[in-house]
């Protein structure tokens, strides 16, 4: 896996105690059937019945997506950014996950004529979420936890999650793992700051001989903590 790769997988398996799925386009993908064949992910065509040859082809698929995997550093290496198709997150198995997406394939238009929702492509989604109500988000989570998505920029992750019935979208840049850890690094010399700054009222106080000196006593004592930290001791 490339570096950018990693930090893709990382924050999509973020949650270990959660199942990810991905529903990919094969309208999108010219080979998605090949590397199927290949990788065998468990996997399963949202079409009903055995698509002809050419639909099969087009058709959209559910993968059960692994950390660490052959196939899941391939989508995220070839697929990102390309509008491949959408990631879900669920406690359920492919099977209900399955009946579930199915479901949402077909709508009416106000003629009542049948039209295929695209809703795994992430153009779609990104725009129709946010215009539902609750009776339609309900439809469309159903069993899933949250939903995935691929930013414009392509440099970032959405995440769209239920929180009491409502609608929340969450969108986090992508961050390497030494990134991140110069940031907690900063937060914690910060935090440290903060504790060693007197307060306004201590300020304003005058300070007597004895509490300067248990002030010296407790400063010395917390460097020379940090320096141990530091050493990694």
């Amino acid at each position: 896996m490339t570096t950018n790769t990693q930090d893709i997988s990382r924050f999509v398996f973020s949650e270990r105690k959660l199942q990810v799925y991905a529903i990919l386009d094969g309208a999108s993908i010219e080979n998605l059937l090949m590397s199927l064949y290949e990788h065998k992910p468990e996997n399963v065509c949202l079409y009903r019945g055995e698509p002809r040859p050419d639909m099969a082809h087009v058709a959209p698929y559910l993968v059960h997506m692994k950390p660490e995997s052959k196939f899941s550093e391939w989508v995220f290496s070839n697929g990102w950014g390309k509008h491949w198709g959408i990631f879900v997150r669920s406690n359920y198995e492919m099977r209900l996950l399955r009946r579930h997406f199915r479901k949402l394939l077909i709508v009416h238009d106000s003629e009542g004529k049948p039209l295929l929702f695209r809703f795994y492509d992430p153009r779609v989604l990104k725009v129709f979420l946010p215009t539902c109500n609750q009776e339609e988000l309900d439809q469309m989570f159903g069993p899933v936890e949250s939903f995935m998505l691929e930013d414009e920029e392509s440099n970032s992750l959405i995440r769209f999650r239920r929180v009491n019935g409502a609608l929340k979208t969450e969108k986090r840049d992508f961050t390497t793992v030494e990134e991140e850890e110069v940031a907690r690094e900063g937060a914690r010399r910060e935090k440290m700051r903060q504790e060693l700054m007197p307060t306004k009222s201590q300020m304003d106080q005058p300070i007597k001989e004895e509490d300067m000196n248990k002030s010296l006593v407790n400063f010395w004592t917390t460097l020379s903590g940090f320096d141990k930290e530091e050493q990694g001791e």
